[in-house]
């Protein structure tokens, strides 16, 4: 499991600056930098929901992060092996807003 810290508030996933989903994926087939990708999990918080709400139950500080951006040095076998990362994208309105910041090209 990876620890994940998130700062894409408008996400409905996204509790204190943590997901709470179970897992999420990343996408950058094909990545040659940060901003190549990009939280494939992203939902945008609806326009009448508390800026704290979520579609989950509670934040995981670690859960397991699916990725595709394989030239990331980070990326085995499709999953990230980073004991940390971050993904960013404050005020995102679309998944393409966000960032994995922890992406470094091989």
């Amino acid at each position: 499991m990876t620890k994940l810290t998130c700062h894409v508030t408008n996400c409905a996933s996204n509790k204190n600056n943590y997901c709470c989903r179970g897992d999420i994926m990343v996408d950058g087939e094909n990545a040659k930098k940060m901003a190549d990708t990009c939280c494939n999990s992203f939902v945008q918080k609806g326009c009448c929901e508390a800026s704290n709400s979520t579609h989950y139950d509670r934040e995981n500080a670690s859960l397991e992060v699916k990725c595709d951006a394989t030239s990331c040095v980070h990326n085995k076998d499709m999953k990230c092996a980073a004991a940390s990362i971050c993904i960013d994208g404050q005020m995102a309105c679309e998944k393409s807003e966000t960032q994995c910041s922890t992406f470094k090209a091989e």
